[in-house]
């Protein structure tokens, strides 16, 4: 760590021995018992139960009974799940000195809500959330993974993706991208370079995940107030935060794809002994050059160009392997643990090829060679305090380095070091307010060397206190929270540093109207502070074939949001509809100028006003239940309009309008998916920016699941864009030359022990 960041760590250590120094008044704690059960009645045993929040799991016994002891008092998700039967979640109040009774029926289709640890300082269920978010896990996980994040999640409403090739593919969340969503691994940064540049990947494998949230809009306070797209937080447990029930569990996945001759192999495995609970975690995939339906140039025609091959997008292939070893100590009133972890990726960038074809060169294709190495530490302690209730700290520590490969030469490299403090302490005033205040560090050495080095050398350094507080008043609940930071930029080429303060704060309300019905509305005024890159970048990029021009006199922008949700759980209807209105002042974008320097189009960042008007939604309609049988209707639909407000132009690479409808049939064992996506074309488009058509997708998956013994074997079967639509993302810096995949069948199978 740098002197900067021990010094400031230091600062928060005695601010926070300070606080746990002061007296605490003793509190007696709760119990809670219970029962779980099937969808007939039944007790049901080796049912794991857990209380989400401060992560005690228990199994249960032979007549399906589990106990929870010395549990402090509050509201709590509990959430219990047996592979044969089915899982549920359930939200209990415990009070000082008092057992709560509960009986909780396992769904074998899961009706229940899903849970989310992001958007706030304890868990809850999509209910009580202020705005839109969604959860990617389980089943629907594993048929959805692909080798990027941004591909992973690009079906989840609002949400699209860079997409640079199936190697590197970012989110865009409600038009939104760069530093304005983060991307974060177990609550902290990823510490990569994919922010810098669309060519450059997220550095976390979707494979090891085991679940995935999108927080969508400016509830992000917790994590960095220039993030008012949204939050993705990849959860994994390469830090174990609980004892397992067993002394070793755990899962081996395969994967076989057609469209690129995908091969991909993990493994996570996870134990205990006495107090130590441990997490080993490995993956390794290959592809090839993926098929597409026709020529990669949008604009062919005739026969095949010299070089050019149909029905194949060229340098196209990924090599990826990943290594994670995690080991914690488990107490009655915490944990504390560390993580070391690997990854290393090799990929081609479509269309990307250099060379000085004036003197003949023959052009190269341009491959990234990609290594991170990264030491993850966490814990959590919890306390019987009338105020305070637990400290959780997170620190990561990523050592990140990637080379631009010419052929086989070396051409420019990429380096960054990155570090992320967050120490947040939990409290409790009186009986119904709570939340959270704590304190963040970030530091980021940068450097990029070689002829494509478009960002000089760069130092940033951050630090933010943070504060978030909830208010129940019977039907409503109300949330506030507020950000201070300051981030010191530096130019370490030409000794020229920028330093930016930024005040941001939100507010939100929870409102049940009835037992089906839930609206919620949550404003923000949230600061966004110059980038280096935006800052300081005078230099070609070849990922964006323009040379790129900072502005060291930028402005903070300065980010006004509004979302209105509805959620509908009655009968058998269920979903949600958010609508969103985000303006900004000084809001800070690349802009083509006409000019060009060595040859290629001067890209210069400044600033304007703007605005991003949408919706998202989705609904799940209940059309046949009977038994463990289940068929659903399920429905989704996303719009976004930005507009510059001086001369209400479009703003360059905004998603289209996407439409999806498909029907869903689950059994207990089983389920069949079939699903079609209508994405309208794109003809608002920005100055130098072309139209781009719509197109429509199929996929259908099915998959069944059986027991033998102790272990639960899973087989997925899917057909993804089984009409060989031709389709070109708009928001892709690539899509007249690298269309997304075509046709193509997988077949994944899934162990769990």
């Amino acid at each position: 760590m740098s002197l900067y960041a021990i010094r400031s760590a230091g600062r928060v250590a005695g601010l926070l021995a300070t606080i746990l120094a002061s007296p605490l008044v003793a509190q007696s704690t709760g119990q809670i018992q219970g029962t779980v059960t099937d969808g007939a009645g039944a007790p049901v045993a080796n049912a794991e139960v857990r209380i989400v929040s401060i992560a005690r799991l228990v199994r249960t016994d032979a007549s399906g009974s589990f106990v929870f002891e010395a549990v402090p008092p509050g509201a709590y998700v509990l959430d219990a799940d047996q592979p044969r039967f089915g899982r549920v979640t359930e939200r209990v109040r415990v009070e000082a000195g008092a057992a709560v009774q509960v009986t909780l029926r396992l769904d074998p289709v899961f009706h229940g809500e899903e849970i989310l640890v992001t958007a706030g300082p304890e868990a809850v269920r999509r209910s009580e959330l202020y705005q839109a978010a969604d959860v990617l896990g389980g089943r629907e996980l594993r048929s959805r993974i692909e080798p990027s994040l941004g591909e992973t999640l690009r079906h989840q409403p609002g949400v699209n993706a860079t997409y640079f090739g199936p190697g590197s593919s970012r989110p865009i969340i409600r038009g939104l991208g760069g530093d304005r969503v983060r991307v974060l691994e177990g609550g902290v940064g990823t510490g990569d370079a994919s922010s810098t540049s669309p060519d450059h990947a997220v550095s976390l494998e979707p494979q090891s995940a085991e679940r995935i949230e999108v927080v969508r809009g400016p509830a992000t306070l917790l994590y960095g107030s220039s993030a008012i797209g949204g939050v993705v937080n990849v959860i994994d447990n390469r830090v174990p935060d609980e004892m397992p029930t067993q002394p070793v569990r755990g899962e081996v996945r395969g994967l076989l794809g057609s469209v690129s001759d995908e091969r991909t192999g993990a493994f996570e495995l996870n134990g205990g002994f006495g107090r130590i609970a441990w997490h080993l975690g490995g993956l390794l995939r290959e592809t090839g050059d993926y098929s597409i339906p026709g020529f990669a140039d949008a604009d062919h025609e005739g026969g095949a160009a010299p070089g050019e091959e149909r029905g194949v997008l060229e340098n196209s292939a990924i090599e990826t392997q990943r290594g994670a070893i995690g080991l914690s100590w488990i107490g009655d009133n915490g944990y504390l643990g560390a993580s070391v972890s690997g990854l290393f990726s090799k990929y081609g960038v479509p269309g990307e090829a250099h060379g000085d074809e004036a003197n003949g060169a023959e052009e190269e294709a341009v491959a990234i060679d990609l290594e991170q190495r990264r030491f993850d530490a966490e814990g959590t302690w919890r306390f019987s305090g009338r105020f305070l209730r637990g400290i959780k700290a997170r620190l990561g520590v990523s050592d990140y380095e990637h080379v631009e490969l010419e052929g086989d030469e070396t051409g420019t490299i990429f380096r960054n070091d990155a570090r992320e403090l967050r120490v947040e302490a939990q409290h409790r005033i009186g009986g119904s307010i709570h939340g959270a205040f704590g304190a963040q560090l970030m530091s980021r050495d940068f450097e990029a060397i070689g002829e494509e080095a478009f960002v000089p050398p760069n130092d940033t350094r951050g630090v933010a206190l943070f504060v978030f507080e909830e208010m129940d008043r019977g039907p409503a609940r109300y949330q506030i929270g507020a950000r201070w930071e300051r981030q010191t930029s530096e130019d370490q080429s030409a000794s020229v540093d920028r330093s930016f303060n930024g005040f941001s704060f939100s507010a939100g309300v929870n409102y049940g109207v009835s037992d089906a019905v839930t609206v919620s509305a949550h404003g923000a005024r949230s600061v966004k502070l110059p980038s280096p890159e935006e800052l300081f970048s005078n230099g070609p990029h070849l990922a964006t074939r323009s040379f790129e021009v900072g502005d060291i006199d930028l402005d903070t922008e300065v980010g006004t949001s509004l979302d209105l949700t509805l959620r509908v759980a009655h009968g058998r209807v269920e979903g949600e509809v958010t609508g969103f209105v985000n303006r900004f002042d000084r809001f800070i974008y690349p802009s083509f100028t006409g000019a060009e320097i060595e040859g290629l189009p001067v890209l210069q960042y400044t600033q304007g006003d703007a605005s991003f008007v949408g919706f998202e939604g989705r609904a799940d309609i209940e059309l046949y239940h009977a038994g463990t049988s289940h068929l659903a209707w399920e429905l989704m639909a996303d719009a976004v309009r930005g507009t510059l407000s001086d001369d209400d132009q479009p703003l360059p690479r905004i998603p289209p309008f996407r439409f999806s409808t498909g029907l869903r049939l689950d059994g207990a064992a089983w389920g069949v998916r079939a699903n079609a996506m209508r994405t309208a074309a794109q003809n608002r488009v920005a100055d130098f920016e072309t139209a781009t058509d719509g197109y429509t997708t199929l996929d259908v998956t099915a998959n069944y699941r059986f027991f033998a013994g102790g272990t639960v074997h899973e087989l997925i079967l899917s057909g993804r864009n089984l009409g060989n639509s031709e389709a070109r993302s708009h928001v892709s810096l690539l899509k007249d030359i690298a269309p997304m995949p075509g046709r193509e069948i997988r077949l994944a199978y899934r162990l769990s022990f």
